[in-house]
């Protein structure tokens, strides 16, 4: 390849910029439709002895018993997944709240018929959703300062003309590129369609995680390679050869992942729809960061290092 990436970097910048702001905004005005795993309250798993009710049909159901909402997911193999978050202020469910859900059950086996084998009711404390949610903050930063710390000392031989912790900080600008994105869409589609952010959700988005930095580092150690050799005459020419050098293996490995991703993600049922959509997003924005965002971000760093070295 000989192509000039670098030449329309802003364009980049502001892509991604915008993308990245609107998540933000969509997040502070709809927040994340959080599932069970993240907060407290019951699920109930009904498996139905023919094809299940339409979602409207259960909700009538449900209604009769409970003023709280309800979230019900159809989960394949006539299977309903039917949600109910309790009050914040209730450490767990409680005997009426058990009562209310086995008299939802009962009414939907004499309407619909349903499969006692296969029916069951999860229940998850307000302790269990609150420790969730802390370990899921501590290893995104403890992730984050790992990532930080080992691009800084894999690069210390290159400190010219950015130094090497930058290279660390500019793959943790493309991570978080990589994760806010998926995660403003789904605080959207949460908003619009009652999609749940779950804990396999969380699981796909540390999986980028750690798939996005690779692509990263691969595009950065080839950067630094050609530094070494002194093989071109100045950053901005050792990031173009670096990025033409490496492109075309960086899409090749995004599109043979996002493959079996489409695959999983529309033949998968629908346990799995949602995990897999996480990644496509993910590796699709990551793949997308790794080239046209990290390297373009040390270059304008560079540049400004020198205006300030002017001065």
């Amino acid at each position: 390849m000989n192509f000039n990436f670098l030449k329309y970097k802003n364009v980049y910048f502001t892509i991604s910029t915008t993308l990245i702001i609107l998540s933000i905004i969509s997040f502070i005005m709809y927040g994340l439709n959080f599932g069970i795993d993240f907060s407290q309250g019951a699920v109930l798993n009904v498996s139905f002895a023919g094809n299940a009710p339409q979602v409207n049909q259960i909700k009538d159901v449900v209604a009769k018993y409970t003023k709280q909402e309800a979230t019900i997911r159809p989960i394949g193999d006539g299977s309903v997944e039917i949600t109910f978050l309790v009050n914040k202020d209730q450490k767990s469910i409680t005997a009426e709240d058990r009562a209310k859900i086995e008299n939802i059950k009962s009414e939907l086996d004499k309407e619909f018929k349903i499969n006692p084998d296969k029916t069951y009711v999860e229940e998850v404390s307000s302790v269990v959703g609150s420790r969730v949610q802390q370990k899921t903050w501590q290893a995104l930063l403890y992730t984050t300062l790992f990532i930080i710390f080992f691009v800084w000392i894999a690069f210390k031989k290159v400190s010219r003309p950015v130094s090497s912790w930058m290279y660390g900080v500019a793959a943790v600008v493309a991570l978080l590129h990589d994760v806010i994105i998926p995660v403003g869409i789904f605080s959207i589609l949460g908003h619009f369609y009652g999609i749940q952010f779950t804990l396999p959700i969380v699981t796909a988005l540390l999986t980028v995680y750690g798939y996005s930095v690779m692509d990263t580092i691969v595009v950065f150690d080839r950067i630094r390679e050609n530094l070494l050799r002194r093989s071109v005459a100045n950053f901005e020419d050792a990031i173009n050869k670096s990025l033409n050098e490496v492109a075309g293996r960086s899409l090749a490995t995004a599109f043979t992942t996002l493959l079996p991703l489409l695959a999983i993600y529309f033949m998968g049922g629908e346990s799995l729809k949602y995990f897999a959509l996480a990644l496509l997003l993910g590796i699709t924005f990551g793949t997308y960061s790794s080239i046209f965002l990290a390297s373009p971000l040390l270059l304008a760093w560079s540049k400004d290092k020198l205006q300030t070295n002017k001065k």
